[in-house]
């Protein structure tokens, strides 16, 4: 319900008369620079201190919603929306892998259809915990072995960086994704497939050896913090 054709023209009056646009998404900044060639792209960065956490949490620490959960656990975080997760892949990934399970947490949608959360439901291996509060996450990642980002290809997910890709790096957690277009340059730090076997075998692989290039994904994480994007963007503002 959102009046698309005015913010529209309102973003072409503001990209004209701002001096300086930053922008999350290198599609947004395709869009934006046929209006303003002082443009920059910085995709989003994580609180590296708070995820960081999960590193050193002890196991009384971890919540007992989640720990009463069979590991191997692939864990989401997020908002459970239909414009951005992928449902089918959901589905038949955690089919294919029964010994694993899949938690999400983050609330659900109401336009959702209830059938496709019931379907999901139906999986044994499928849990949906609801919404935690932001202080209480690196907890729950700190249970994770593997961070998951199941996001459906469309134009919305085309123009996002998922900001839940760093906070699972900075969690010291491996992850895996689709093959999203703002991850792309980051496909040495992640698995990235869109079919359900090569999916799967990317969970199956992740598995093996958790701790694989941790180091690597750690420093990932730590380049990419608000502090450190903040001074970058001031730099670019001469200030």
């Amino acid at each position: 319900f959102m009046p698309k054709d005015l913010i529209n023209i309102q973003e072409r009056i503001l990209s004209k008369n701002v001096d300086k646009i930053f922008v999350t998404s290198k599609n947004i900044f395709k869009k934006l620079q046929l209006h303003n060639s002082n443009i920059s792209y910085f995709g989003n960065v994580c609180d590296f201190e708070h995820f960081s956490k999960s590193l050193s949490i002890d196991i009384d620490e971890i919540p007992h919603d989640i720990k009463t959960i069979k590991k191997p656990i692939v864990g989401f975080i997020g908002s459970i929306s239909e414009y951005k997760i992928n449902f089918k892949l959901i589905y038949e990934v955690a089919l294919n892998l029964k010994d694993i399970n899949f938690v999400f947490i983050g609330p659900i949608d109401e336009t959702i259809s209830p059938l496709k959360i019931k379907q999901l439901n139906a999986l044994q291996n499928i849990h949906f915990l609801g919404y935690r509060e932001y202080k209480d996450l690196p907890f729950y990642c700190s249970y994770f072995d593997i961070g998951w980002l199941p996001l459906v290809h469309n134009d919305y997910t085309n123009s996002m960086f998922p900001i839940k890709f760093f906070e699972y790096l900075a969690a010291g957690l491996p992850v895996v994704s689709t093959k999203i277009e703002s991850l792309k340059e980051f496909k040495q730090y992640t698995e990235m497939h869109d079919d359900v076997n090569n999916h799967s075998n990317s969970i199956i692989k992740s598995l093996v050896d958790p701790e694989k290039n941790i180091e690597e994904r750690l420093n990932l994480a730590r380049e990419n913090t608000y502090k450190k994007r903040t001074i970058k963007m001031l730099r670019e503002l001469n200030l």
